[in-house]
């Protein structure tokens, strides 16, 4: 079943103790667990999702998302975090933030955010900092550069590069030094030195979906040797 499309309606042959997340559903009179959109069966640490190329992301909590604040409240913002519902952050929800001390935030803003609520019926919402330790733990407001880019790829692009099996980032590496700020989400944030750079990395992520290492170390060594 390892990398193979399963389409919707399949019914899985998986423990039924285990926790399933986006793209799976189990059925409640018999345990049994059904696709529920297509794409590849993933797992890890007893959890189950479907990953495909969809662009619309279904909160889970404890997911780092990075959103675009779209309003802004006396006590809270209204971030998109690429969910059928915007997340709500509250101006609290940030390190050494207190009701005298607020962090700084405008519209158009990019977060780097934690899931802290991910419920059917409620909307979700989001934290800049660990609740148990009130660190930043790198969550908070992202401020681009000049040499930046934002872009929105398919999750199952933005899961693979997130992946330390992945070798889109060390193919990346050998052209130069950047960094990326990645969301489960779908939204990517690319800084490099040089934009051109930048942009053919923006071009060729979404196309990293679906291929193996040595196609990605192919597609990365034939766009960045321009």
């Amino acid at each position: 079943m390892a990398n193979t499309v399963q389409l919707p309606g399949t019914q899985l042959g998986l423990d039924e103790n285990i926790r399933i997340g986006p793209g799976l559903k189990r059925n409640h009179y018999d345990g049994s667990i059904h696709v529920t959109e297509s794409g590849i069966v993933k797992g890890m640490n007893n959890m189950a999702w479907m990953e495909g190329a969809r662009r619309r992301y279904i909160p889970v909590k404890g997911d780092l998302v990075l959103g675009v604040v779209t309003h802004k409240h006396p006590d809270y913002v209204r971030v998109d975090i690429n969910a059928p519902e915007l997340a709500t952050l509250s101006t609290l929800a940030f390190e050494s933030a207190t009701k005298r001390n607020k962090i700084a935030i405008n519209l158009g803003d990019l977060v780097f955010a934690k899931v802290s609520v991910a419920l059917p019926d409620l909307e979700p919402e989001v934290v800049c900092c660990n609740m148990r330790t009130g660190k930043a733990d790198g969550m908070g407001v992202i401020q681009p550069q000049s040499n930046s880019n934002s872009i929105v790829v398919n999750l199952q692009a933005a899961r693979m590069a997130l992946s330390p099996e992945c070798a889109f980032g060390k193919a990346i590496g050998k052209h130069g030094p950047f960094e990326w700020c990645i969301g489960v989400n779908g939204r990517v944030l690319i800084t490099t030195q040089k934009m051109k750079m930048t942009t053919q990395i923006c071009r060729i992520f979404p196309l990293i979906t679906f291929l193996t290492n040595n196609q990605i170390e192919g597609l990365v060594e034939t766009a960045l040797r321009q």
